[in-house]
């Protein structure tokens, strides 16, 4: 399945990036690089497929986003902590200066 493809500007070569089922069924992750090689009269008479194996990036670039998504919720459970404590420490001040 390709994912995105395009050509670059001069239209000499063709990007892709491609999901791929390996060996256990693992999903490989591809990004392709197609070049035309041509002859003395500029034609086509090959084309050079350059395939890189990018399935740690994908898979490290789908962890950071999680844990981005994960870091409000975090920062709430600490505001509400520190709250808290600063309630508590307010009414415990409260309290010693009620007795004195």
């Amino acid at each position: 399945m390709i994912i995105v493809k395009s050509l670059d500007p001069f239209g000499f070569r063709f990007f892709s990036f491609c999901i791929h089922l390996g060996k256990g069924n693992h999903i490989v992750w591809l990004e392709a690089t197609y070049i035309p090689v041509r002859n003395e009269e500029g034609k086509v008479k090959a084309i050079l497929k350059i395939a890189t194996d990018i399935t740690e990036r994908e898979n490290n670039t789908k962890k950071i986003i999680s844990q981005l998504k994960d870091v409000p919720v975090e920062l709430v459970n600490i505001v509400v902590a520190n709250s808290t404590k600063k309630i508590q420490a307010i009414e415990s001040l409260k309290k010693q200066i009620d007795l004195t």
